[in-house]
């Protein structure tokens, strides 16, 4: 089994793990702890098949609820394009808050950004309102940057 193969497996899985999880899967319905909770549930999945490293503001680290989901949905589906349409061996991702607007960005190391039509990625980034852009990096790879509005009664209160 080659890693294509493995990624779409892993794909699978994760959708049938969701179904059943929440088989209502109604972006009003998904809450999580902690942003930071909800990316460290999703990062294993992808050992050995390549390096993810997560670099996260404090200040969005205790962000919770639907948000903090879409978020690591964003971060899952950002990883999984970048080694099934990209064959990346290492993934960088970085969230941040900068002038109430949360930014992630992913870098990968893989072949540069594709063409196809509009799949589960697009489908993400239409639940909330964000803007978003991928291009190739230098000297190779891809950077998906998606920046999404932010509101401060968001964060969960320590």
């Amino acid at each position: 089994m080659n890693n294509g193969d493995l990624v779409e497996v892993n794909r699978a899985l994760v959708h049938a793990r969701a179904l059943l999880e929440q088989p209502n899967l109604s972006l009003q319905d998904r809450s999580v702890t902690s942003l930071q909770d909800a990316i460290d549930e999703r990062i294993p999945q992808w050992r050995g098949l390549l390096s993810v490293s997560v670099s996260m503001d404090t200040d969005v680290e205790a962000l919770s609820g639907v948000l903090a989901g879409h978020i690591a949905d964003l971060v899952e589906e950002g990883i999984a394009n970048a080694i099934h349409h990209g064959g990346a061996t290492a993934v960088a991702v970085d969230i941040a808050l900068q002038d109430n607007t949360i930014h992630v960005r992913i870098d990968d190391d893989g072949i540069g950004p594709g063409v196809g039509s509009p799949g589960l990625g697009s489908q993400l980034l239409g639940g909330f309102d964000a803007t978003w852009s991928l291009a190739a990096s230098s000297p190779r790879g891809s950077v998906l940057d998606v920046r999404i509005p932010f509101r401060s009664d968001t964060l969960a209160k320590n």
